[in-house]
């Protein structure tokens, strides 16, 4: 697939995520997630079983996921926040080579966002978007992720688009402070947001 196609298939899966959200709250249900959209006469779902997530249209991933905790048990991957600020997304397994985490290792050369969604309790997800793999770190078997600002996200990704060649006029630096911040604020709010939805259910 060409990068124009996947830029569209990627911009209407925030639109659409910004939609459900509106209707459903922040907190997102499985079933509204794995239905998905349609896109050119095909289904495009953002979620699966699997915690790195490509659906059939693309060539890389469009979501990563966090599992929600069982009551009384760790999460399978104990992804978390690094002493930088950023989101530490485990690799599947413990094999850089796998096919997954050679998805992502993509993504990260391309730029490409992806969804991060984020279980708070069973059947529910927080969704951060857009993310960017930025480091891959196999001798912890992470990759490195930040939550960037929308908007400003899709400013730097038609500057990197129209350089033709020549160095896009992004100020890496800003880019990188702005992503750290932003990553911050949203791993707080999705951690809050989980203690929230486990006190609601408790009463």
């Amino acid at each position: 697939m060409d990068l124009d196609a996947d830029r569209a298939i990627r911009a209407y899966a925030f639109s659409f995520l910004d939609d459900q959200r509106a209707r459903h709250g922040d907190a997102l249900p499985w079933s509204v997630l794995h239905a998905g959209f349609t896109f050119a006469g095909r289904r495009v779902p953002l979620i699966a079983q699997q915690g790195i997530f490509k659906p059939a249209m693309l060539d890389v991933p469009l979501s990563i996921r966090t599992a929600a905790p069982e009551e009384g048990k760790p999460r399978p991957y104990e992804d978390g926040m690094g002493p930088d600020g950023l989101l530490r997304y485990r690799y599947r397994g413990t094999d850089p080579a796998h096919y997954q985490n050679a998805w992502l290792r993509r993504a990260m050369q391309l730029h490409v966002p992806l969804i991060y969604l984020f279980g708070i309790v069973e059947g529910q997800y927080l969704p951060a978007y857009p993310v960017y793999i930025v480091r891959d770190d196999p001798r912890q078997l992470t990759f490195h992720v930040a939550v960037d600002d929308r908007a400003i996200s899709v400013r730097d990704a038609a500057a990197r688009a129209s350089s033709l060649g020549e160095p896009p006029s992004v100020d890496e630096h800003e880019q990188e402070l702005r992503r750290n911040y932003v990553t911050r604020v949203t791993l707080q709010r999705l951690h809050q947001e989980t203690f929230r939805q486990r006190v609601l259910r408790a009463y």
